[in-house]
């Protein structure tokens, strides 16, 4: 186990004997209260012994709930938005929908994406799959999009296409069946 001095003094003591020793920390998750096992910088008091982490420790116990849930850590969110992508938080919302603030939370460990979410920002570390994805750019492509009249099955079904008023509907429909009531 690793051990150094830290200039800080004990808060409890004012001692300046504080050393940061890496210790192996466990505790519950999740509603099945599943034990998670990370190692985390401790700051201990060498003359009282009062001990607290740090915010290097929390970064620790949220990457190690994350691995364990298999999501993306909030330094790979942030690397993809950022480095892959270099997005703003704001344009990252308008190009794919997620709302800032939720990144926010998400790369500053306050908050868990849900699966979707961390499915959608791992596929967009691929460049071609961002662009394609990109909300931004579809608005010009929605312009050659098909109108719901060309759609394929009203273009084979030209009744469908229209609206019938609701006796002609209840008509169509009996025709397609017929119900028969059995005397028990």
């Amino acid at each position: 186990m690793n051990s150094f001095s830290t200039a800080a003094s004990c808060p409890a003591c004012s001692a300046t004997d504080m050393r940061e020793k890496i210790e192996i920390e466990t505790f519950p998750f999740g509603e099945d209260r599943v034990e998670i096992s990370v190692s985390v910088p401790v700051i201990r008091c060498g003359q009282c012994s009062f001990a607290y982490t740090d915010q290097r420790a929390e970064d620790l116990r949220h990457a190690a709930v994350c691995a364990h849930m298999g999501l993306l850590t909030p330094k790979e969110i942030h690397h993809v938005r950022k480095r892959v992508l270099n997005m703003s938080r704001e344009a990252f919302h308008a190009a794919y929908g997620l709302s800032s603030a939720s990144v926010e939370r998400w790369e500053n460990g306050k908050l868990f994406q849900n699966e979707a979410a961390d499915t959608l920002i791992r596929a967009l570390e691929d460049p071609a799959i961002a662009r394609r994805l990109d909300r931004r750019t579809a608005t010009t492509a929605q312009s050659s999009a098909p109108k719901a009249n060309d759609n394929v099955v009203w273009g084979r079904f030209p009744s469908l296409n229209r609206t019938p008023s609701r006796a002609q509907d209840a008509l169509e429909r009996s025709r397609g069946f017929n119900l028969r009531i059995q005397a028990s």
